[in-house]
């Protein structure tokens, strides 16, 4: 059940005639030489020739040099199908998990080396990403004609939300989107912005300071708060969320349970500057599945789909930096990076280029 019979399964679309290296030796050896350090194609294919002996011992192979850095490039341009080859890197990865995660995240990402000279018309990518097993669960290509909207539908009808929670930014706060993952089992969490300009400005009224006469007292509310304090990277953030179920009756949205406010009090404790967030939240979860400091981590997990995965292949796997233009190679990369980020965390490294070291050595 390991990668390289996973990967056999695959349809090479080239011709049958002139084929010298298999479409599953090619890729396992471009997946180790990611493992071990090498990001670029023209470095991969070198790193791998340095290692031929070793290669030809364990896959038995017969030719008698290994792939050109040109090949290696036709090889993810032509000969693979890349949702094919993405179903086999998910079944991979999903075979190494011990564990079910509860939290997805869903957000795109540009990739940078394929924009042309006006900074447009790059590949961009769609991912939804489990923050608690640090492993990405599906990605799609979005196309030109397309956006993270259109797109996202058949992204997320791709997997089993049943008891799953999905968070979004603000783009993804669509009635379609919440009706799909309501319908399929899960629950979402959506940041509500200026797309959203009702909803906003109802959930703005509901938690705004209540004015109150002489001789009355505040209307009850059903106002839930948590706080939470970090200090990190020389900065002190109070994060206070306040929760309530007053709109539910009173606001059509699919599925909505609760609604919330998120406050944001940063300190640079070099300058001693402070500064101030408020932004505001729905949620299907209820009150009982969801109290405040559930609802707060869930928010503050979101993150993990910039920390843990699009900052790591864009600082560690050089993605942004890669100087190949072919969209579908820089997409088939971005696959091969994913897996290898998965299997440096299977093997509970820390340190993404500490992994990567280890591995080389």
């Amino acid at each position: 059940e390991g990668l390289y019979e996973a990967l056999k399964v695959l349809e090479d679309k080239r011709k049958r005639r002139g084929i010298r290296y298999p479409l599953a030796v090619a890729l396992v050896t471009l997946v180790v030489a990611k493992l071990c350090g090498q990001d670029e194609l023209r470095g991969m294919a070198d790193w791998v020739k340095w290692r031929a002996a070793l290669f030809k011992e364990v896959l038995a192979y017969r030719q008698p040099h290994t792939p050109h850095h040109t090949t290696f490039s036709r090889i993810l341009n032509e000969a693979v199908d890349l949702s094919a080859l993405e179903s086999v890197v998910n079944g991979s990865v999903a075979r190494q998990q011990t564990s079910s995660g509860g939290h997805r995240a869903i957000d795109g990402k540009t990739l940078r080396g394929t924009l042309d000279n006006q900074g447009q018309q790059g590949q961009h990518l769609l991912a939804v990403y489990d923050s608690s097993l640090g492993t990405v669960q599906a990605e799609v290509a979005v196309d030109h004609t397309q956006n993270e909207i259109s797109a996202a539908p058949a992204l997320l009808a791709s997997l089993d939300w049943e008891g799953k929670v999905v968070t979004g930014d603000a783009m993804f706060a669509q009635h379609a989107l919440s009706a799909q993952i309501i319908n399929a089992g899960g629950a979402y969490v959506w940041v509500i912005k200026d797309n959203q300009p009702n909803l906003r400005s109802a959930i703005e009224r509901l938690f705004a300071p209540e004015r109150c006469l002489k001789a009355h007292s505040p209307l009850h509310t059903d106002f839930q708060t948590a706080t939470r304090l970090d200090k990190a990277h020389g900065r002190l953030e109070k994060r206070t969320l306040t929760s309530s179920g007053l709109l539910n009756l009173f606001v059509e949205w699919e599925g909505l349970a609760q609604v919330f406010k998120i406050e944001r009090q940063v300190t640079h404790l070099k300058t001693a500057k402070i500064t101030h967030q408020i932004d505001y939240g729905i949620t299907r979860l209820s009150p009982l599945q969801a109290p405040p400091e559930r609802l707060l981590a869930l928010v503050r997990a979101h993150w993990q789909i910039e920390n843990a995965l699009h900052y790591p292949r864009d600082v560690s796997f050089h993605e942004d930096a890669c100087r190949v233009r072919a969209p579908r190679v820089q997409h088939a990369l971005a696959i091969l990076n994913n897996l290898a980020l998965a299997f440096t965390r299977f093997a509970h490294f820390e340190s993404i280029p500490a992994a990567r070291r280890f591995f080389d050595a």
